[in-house]
């Protein structure tokens, strides 16, 4: 079975950009007193990790067995998959950013993460919507 190497980031909170920063340059944060992006990141990480496995785990049901499926990417890129993740815990907006060379391949990512079904949001996730960046690296 090939080995998949999945990373990902969230690009914002609340689904817009990060505010400026104001008084503290270092920190990130939206305004003084308040925390910092990096915190909340890892307050979430728990629920990251849910959205990580569980993904994993519907590629791995549907596709990671399928023998006749070609892996083969451009050397080093990684397929690129982009989506929301609202707090009832549906998926939606899955696009396609980088097919890294293999079209059929990044649809049948897509096509899982769409089907993916994920729990609701935790409490400590006080967001409209989890802007996810996933990147899928084939060896």
């Amino acid at each position: 079975m090939p080995k998949v190497a999945i990373s990902f980031n969230t690009k914002t909170l609340s689904g817009g950009t990060i505010e400026p920063l104001y008084d503290n340059k270092d920190a990130n944060a939206a305004r003084e007193g308040q925390e910092a992006f990096a915190v909340m990141k890892d307050l979430y990480a728990p629920y990251y990790r849910h959205i990580r496995d569980r993904i994993s785990w519907y590629w791995i049901l549907k596709y990671g067995t399928r023998a006749e499926i070609n892996l083969e990417t451009k050397p080093n890129t990684p397929i690129i998959i982009e989506f929301k993740v609202h707090p009832n815990g549906k998926i939606k907006t899955v696009e396609i950013i980088d097919g890294a060379g293999n079209k059929l391949l990044a649809s049948y990512i897509r096509d899982s993460i769409t089907e993916t079904r994920l729990n609701k949001f935790p409490s400590y996730v006080e967001e409209e919507f989890l802007d996810i960046r996933f990147n899928f690296y084939f060896f």
